[in-house]
C-alpha cells in the first residue's frame, strides 16, 4: 500500500530533494560510472530516501524523479513556445534549477541520454536510405534502365530550367528526360503499378512476386482442404453439437460439472479401450 502512495513535497522539501539527486549524478549523468548500474542508482535513490527518513521505497524515489523530469520537459517545451511566439508565460519556480542539470551537455532536451539520441538517429538516418534505394530501383523497373535514370530526371529538370540555348544537345536531351517523367507523374497510382508488374513479369517470370503469389496460393488450398477435411468428419460435427448444446447452460457451476462428467465418460471409454488391446 506505501508503495503505491506518491511522494508529495513542499516547495523547499522540493528544492532539498533536488539537491540531493543533483549530487547523486549517476542517476542523471551518462557519462558516470554508475550510471548503468542498476545497484549504484538503487543505493542513491535509497540514500535520499534514508535522507528524508520518511519511509520512502526505492520505487517511489524512482517515480517521483520521473514525474520531477516529466514536468520538468513540459516547462522546457513551454518556454520555448514563449520565446517563439514572443508572448509571457509563468515558468515554474523550479525549472532553472533542473534544467541546470538536466539541460546540460549530457542529455538531451528530453533528459534523455545524447548516446541514445544518436542511435535512434543514425537508425533513422539508415531507413531512411534503405527506403531511397528501394525507391531508385522501382523507378528503375518502370524505365526498364538503371537507377541511374532518376538521377538524370532530376539533372535534366535543373539543365532544362538553366539552359541559355534552346538548340543545345544539354537542353534537349534533358528536356526528353524530363517529359518522360512528367508523363508517369500523370499516371493513377494503380497504372504505375501495373506498368511496373508487367516489366517484372517480362523480364523475370520467376520473380519475388511470383513465389509469395504461389505461396499464398498454396496456403489458401491448404485451409480450404483441412476446413473441407472437418466438415465430413462426423466426429468434427458431433464435437461442434456438443459445444453448442453446452453454450445453452448458463449456470457456470451446472456447466462445470457436464464438462466434467464428459471427460470422465471420455477417460473411462479410453481406459477400456487399452485394456481390449492387452
Amino acid at each position: 500500500m506505501l508503495e503505491s502512495m506518491m511522494i508529495c513535497l513542499t516547495p523547499e522539501e522540493t528544492d532539498a530533494f533536488i539537491d540531493i539527486w543533483q549530487q547523486h549524478s549517476c542517476l542523471w549523468q551518462v557519462h558516470d560510472p554508475g550510471y548503468k548500474s542498476k545497484t549504484a542508482r538503487a543505493h542513491a535513490m535509497q540514500d535520499i530516501a534514508d535522507t528524508f527518513a520518511r519511509g520512502w521505497t526505492i520505487d517511489q524515489v524512482r517515480r517521483k524523479i520521473e514525474s520531477l523530469k516529466t514536468y520538468w520537459r513540459e516547462q522546457r517545451n513551454k518556454a520555448n513556445k514563449t520565446t517563439r511566439t514572443g508572448l509571457p508565460a509563468k515558468v515554474w519556480s523550479h525549472y532553472d534549477r533542473l534544467n541546470s542539470f538536466l539541460g546540460g551537455e549530457s542529455c538531451t532536451s528530453e533528459g534523455i541520454p545524447n548516446s541514445w539520441t544518436r542511435q535512434t538517429t543514425i537508425s533513422s538516418v539508415q531507413r531512411k536510405t534503405v527506403n531511397v534505394e528501394v525507391s531508385n530501383e522501382g523507378e528503375a523497373l518502370e524505365d526498364g534502365a538503371s537507377s541511374a535514370s532518376s538521377t538524370s530526371s532530376d539533372i535534366g529538370q535543373i539543365v532544362t530550367l538553366h539552359a541559355t540555348s534552346p538548340s543545345s544537345p544539354s537542353a534537349i536531351v534533358p528536356h526528353a528526360t524530363q517529359k518522360r517523367s512528367m508523363d508517369r507523374s500523370r499516371m493513377s497510382p494503380l497504372s504505375q503499378k501495373k506498368r511496373m508488374l508487367s516489366h517484372v513479369n517480362a523480364t523475370s517470370p520467376s520473380s519475388s512476386s511470383d513465389v509469395l503469389e504461389n505461396a499464398v496460393t498454396d496456403l489458401i488450398q491448404e485451409i480450404r482442404e483441412n476446413h473441407k477435411q472437418k466438415i465430413d468428419d462426423p466426429l468434427f460435427t458431433y464435437a461442434k453439437t456438443v459445444a453448442d448444446r453446452l453454450r445453452e447452460i448458463k449456470n457456470k457451476r451446472r456447466l462445470l460439472v457436464v464438462k466434467n462428467n464428459i471427460d470422465q465418460f471420455i477417460h473411462a471409454a479410453l481406459m477400456e479401450e487399452m485394456g481390449d488391446d492387452v
